[in-house]
């Protein structure tokens, strides 16, 4: 199962943790993996190119973690709150659909 915590401060996303495999198909080719991973990859990567903000993050397989620097502002925080809220809404649609496979879990920091 791909666990997600969503960690929130003042309700903006500020880090969110994917770990595990979905276990939907034999690894190679297991679509749920696949779209999680693309999904977050491609979020991650419009935070850095688009919204010019730079993160720590930590990858491994079936792995990614990251947390935002503190004390983002105005379009960078912006840009940055839309494509975490984009992820975060495929993510509790995934959990909707493949329940057994992907669990979404929020905690305020």
């Amino acid at each position: 199962m791909v666990t997600v915590p969503v960690m929130r401060k003042g309700g903006d996303i500020c880090g969110m943790e994917l770990d595990g495999h979905a276990e939907y198909a034999q690894q190679g080719d297991d679509l749920v993996c696949a779209a999680i991973s693309s999904v977050a990859f491609a979020i991650c990567n419009g935070m850095e190119k688009l919204a010019g903000v730079t993160f720590g993050y930590q990858m491994e397989d079936g792995y990614l973690y990251f947390v935002l620097p503190q004390g983002l502002d105005g379009a960078a925080k912006a840009k940055t709150q839309l494509l975490l809220g984009t992820l975060y809404l495929f993510l509790q649609e995934l959990a909707g659909q493949y329940s057994g496979n992907v669990r979404v879990v929020e905690s305020e920091v």
